[in-house]
């Protein structure tokens, strides 16, 4: 089995072609191939392309990792080539941004409101400070990373840690 070196690593969203390469007397009527252990079937759609001696994985994704053979059968029975690992991984410029979002304590301003009361002015000064912590306030802060193919992550406070709380 030729065509990628094993256990490299590759990237998702690239091609990837793997070779059989078969030498047999008699010649093999069947190439199959095999990814970890179960076999594969040509569905272009899918991006799994077979043809003769080849297996194309087009838009490589991370469920495509995994252990791939070939397996090459003729009237004296079947064999099978060697392994070759994929391990797949996000792409390198995958995250495009990074973007950090700090809601800062922004109190209410006071109200003032007039009334009438048996005809005459009555005016009421309302404080409506907001009365939470700091920690409180700021915990549905959210780190959102856009990515090339425009999936969104987000995050929590806890999840992220609090090495990005530092105070500005």
């Amino acid at each position: 089995l030729v065509g990628h070196q094993n256990g490299s690593v590759v990237r998702e969203g690239v091609d990837v072609i793997l070779e059989c390469k078969i030498k047999s007397n008699p010649w093999v009527y069947r190439i199959s191939w095999r990814h970890n252990g179960r076999t594969l079937f040509h569905n272009a759609s899918a991006g799994t392309v077979i043809s003769n001696q080849t297996l194309t994985l087009h838009n490589l994704t991370r469920s495509l990792a995994g252990i791939y053979t070939c397996v090459g059968s003729n009237q004296e029975g079947d064999g099978e080539s060697n392994a070759v690992v994929l391990d797949v991984k996000l792409p390198k410029d995958d995250v495009t941004s990074i973007e950090v979002v700090r809601v800062k304590r922004c109190p209410i301003p006071d109200q003032k409101s007039k009334r009438r009361k048996k005809n005459r002015e009555a005016q009421e000064n309302q404080s409506n400070q907001l009365s939470r912590k700091e920690d409180e306030f700021l915990k549905d802060l959210t780190v959102t990373m856009l990515t090339k193919r425009k999936s969104i992550a987000e995050m929590t406070r806890t999840q992220i840690g609090s090495k990005l709380w530092k105070e500005e």
